[in-house]
């Protein structure tokens, strides 16, 4: 569930992100082999990521 997750959030990073690249950090890589911590910080981190590229605060 958390993959499907991740994936839709890519997914809409890059979609919503890609054609404002001066607001828009590039996407980090995701780890390789993730703990559950890990994998939950990496979505996080792509939330917030996402947010502050759509005009949100960070």
């Amino acid at each position: 569930m958390k993959r499907l997750a991740v994936a839709a959030l890519l997914a809409f990073q890059l979609a919503g992100c890609a054609t404002h690249s001066p607001r828009c950090p590039l996407l980090p890589e995701p780890p390789a082999r993730p703990t559950a911590q890990q994998l939950d910080a990496y979505t996080a981190q792509l939330v917030r990521l996402y947010g502050q590229c759509a005009g949100g605060t960070p």
